[in-house]
């Protein structure tokens, strides 16, 4: 199929997570339908929405594509070149007061040729780090959540998840949600899906040669999230064998 890919997706995060962050990595990318290029959307509107369309994440696990990509999608529909050069399927657990987050597994792939350079966000390379987890509240309440920040070597070194081609499966609470009355997991709901960093690269050689890591933030039982489930975690996160 030869159209545009819209980097964006419906991220479902509890909040709009105030954090430091650099310039470039605040944003996902969606296309101006009327100029036909690519324009960012701020965080704060890819975090307002959710969906409830696929509650099948609670009983199924998610299908790599034939080619063994953890995203079909990017794998299907980005016409470029695609290696994945980097996988690590040991597990990380985190638990946060009951409220359960588990990395299952992670792979890095790496984009180059690509035919459109507005499906990439205007690259005709980079990195896509696409992560599959899950969740499991037992927290005895609801719990508010938002993915994890890719981090370098210091908090200005900061990437925020971007939902660049995850169309379905994407790992959030299945209610809706607003800005202002974010979406939260229901006691005892489980959910498994994906999500991503896009990485210039520029971006990824300078993580891979640092010791990068995932910022887990705390969980929180309220959405402005006063009473906290757990801590803040910082796990070890390797983007190539050398790490």
């Amino acid at each position: 199929m030869n159209k545009k890919l819209i980097l964006t997706g419906t991220l479902v995060s509890s909040l709009v997570v105030a954090t430091a962050c650099s310039n470039s990595n605040t944003a996902s990318f969606k296309e101006d339908e009327s100029k036909g290029k690519m324009k960012e959307t701020p965080k704060e509107e890819i975090e307002s929405k959710s969906s409830n369309e696929d509650t099948s994440r609670e009983k199924s696990d998610i299908q790599r594509s034939k080619n063994g990509f953890l995203d079909s999608y990017l794998d299907e529909n980005l016409k470029a070149d695609k290696e994945i050069v980097y996988e690590n399927k040991e597990p990380k657990n985190i638990d946060l007061d009951g409220f359960k987050f588990n990395i299952e597994e992670y792979q890095v792939v790496h984009i180059t040729n690509v035919e459109d350079p507005a499906d990439f966000g205007d690259r005709e390379e980079g990195y896509v780090v696409t992560v599959k987890a899950n969740v499991d509240n037992q927290s005895g309440g609801k719990a508010y959540f938002s993915h994890p920040d890719l981090i370098g070597q210091n908090e200005y070194d900061t990437h925020m998840t971007k939902l660049g081609f995850v169309i379905e499966g994407v790992l959030a609470p299945k209610m809706d949600s607003t800005v202002d009355d974010p979406a939260y997991y229901e006691d005892g709901e489980k959910q498994i899906g994906l999500f991503e960093y896009i990485l210039d690269v520029e971006e990824y050689n300078k993580l891979q040669n640092t010791n990068a890591k995932l910022r887990v933030p705390f969980g929180a039982r309220d959405k402005n999230r006063k009473e906290h489930l757990g801590e803040v975690h910082e796990i070890d996160f390797p983007l190539s064998p050398q790490n």
